[in-house]
């Protein structure tokens, strides 16, 4: 039986190694992308099971990238590993309406060019307006918007950290138990 398929999408190499490290200790294919042509490119040639999504990269409005989910039909979990700003192109609760699948948004909470607190309950308002009751959003104090461990928040220590040996505590349990739980099949009426 073929392993299911984690398509994700992240501008910083190290998050993303360690996003495909977790997914393949659970189980899946990782299918890793940087640029969102990439990542549509591969969502229409693997039609992953699971997605992850960087919401704010340079150059691009990643939430965007949940209006192509919407409209591939896509109905299975997203993990959103993101701070983001919440002046975003457009306002995804239409998209965000076809999404049934559980939805786990974890950000760093001590960002202060991305305050997670607010942009994260900002996403879970629209998720839940948008009728997605299986919504878990996760701040990790310490972090940054890549949940990397910091002191300050600020851009000047952002640019001292190096690789994920200083990602916060708590990020691979919350990551790997999530994956393992949203990976096991769901019943029709869920």
């Amino acid at each position: 039986m073929p392993q299911p398929r984690l398509l994700l999408i992240d501008d910083e190499p190290a998050l993303a190694e360690y996003l495909a490290n977790a997914a393949k200790a659970c189980g899946f294919e990782p299918i890793v992308t940087a640029r969102d042509d990439e990542f549509r490119d591969a969502f229409v040639a693997h039609r992953p099971e699971m997605v992850a999504l960087d919401l704010g990269m340079p150059g691009m409005d990643g939430v965007e990238l949940t209006r192509f989910l919407a409209d591939q039909d896509y109905r299975g979990p997203v993990l959103i590993v993101s701070g983001f700003d919440r002046r975003v192109a457009y306002d995804p609760t239409d998209d965000w309406r076809r999404f049934r699948g559980p939805v786990l948004a974890m950000a760093g909470a001590d960002d202060v060019l991305d305050p997670a607190a607010r942009s994260t309950a900002w996403l879970e308002r629209t998720l839940r307006r948008a009728g997605n009751l299986d919504v878990t959003v996760k701040l990790f104090p310490r972090g940054h918007h890549s949940l990397l461990l910091g002191v300050t928040g600020t851009p000047s220590e952002f640019a001292t950290m190096r690789g994920i040996s200083q990602l916060v505590p708590g990020y691979w349990e919350v990551l790997t138990g999530w994956l393992a739980r949203a990976s096991q099949p769901r019943s029709p009426h869920d």
